[in-house]
């Protein structure tokens, strides 16, 4: 298993096009401008087993987009208090239960190290919620309706720095 850390300029066009292909499987994230939201990410996470199975990514995200994420979960006024969004966490489903998100999540941590971020999880994917718990997360203010209508409903996750 090999986990390769690049920010998007330094990945190839390849690279770029079987990440997005990957958060496209996923079937959680709206597509459209998904290509410039990618670019514009501060790391993605390409997990190899030799083959990649696995995605993820440290996002620079929209200061409204953040803002409107905080205000669903009726937490607008921490808003503030965090600076990335881990996310687009994928993994194939033959390649599963064998430890790969969690991999990720470590290696994207200790990329963070001293700053705060957070994250979504849709409220039915159980495994990551236990599993964002266990590196220190913790889940705040309400659940909320997805507004791509993908997620049915989604909560928001904050790890201080």
């Amino acid at each position: 298993m090999e986990i390769i850390v690049k920010s998007p300029k330094e990945c190839s066009k390849e690279e770029i096009n079987e990440f997005i292909k990957l958060v496209s499987e996923g079937g959680e994230v709206d597509i459209r401008g998904l290509e410039e939201r990618v670019q514009r990410a501060r790391n993605l996470f390409f997990l190899k087993n030799p083959h990649l199975v696995a995605i993820s990514a440290i996002k620079r995200f929209y200061q409204q987009y953040k803002n409107s994420i905080f205000e669903k979960a009726g937490c607008s006024d921490i808003a503030n208090d965090y600076k990335f969004e881990m996310g687009w966490m994928y993994t194939k489903p033959i390649s599963r239960r064998k430890g790969f998100s969690r991999d990720l999540l470590e290696v994207m941590l200790n990329q963070l190290k001293g700053i705060s971020c957070y994250t979504i999880v849709g409220s039915e994917n159980h495994i990551m919620q236990h599993m964002l718990e266990s590196h220190g997360f913790n889940k705040v203010g309400k659940e909320y309706s997805s507004s791509n209508n993908i997620s049915n409903k989604i909560n928001l996750y904050i790890k201080p720095n």
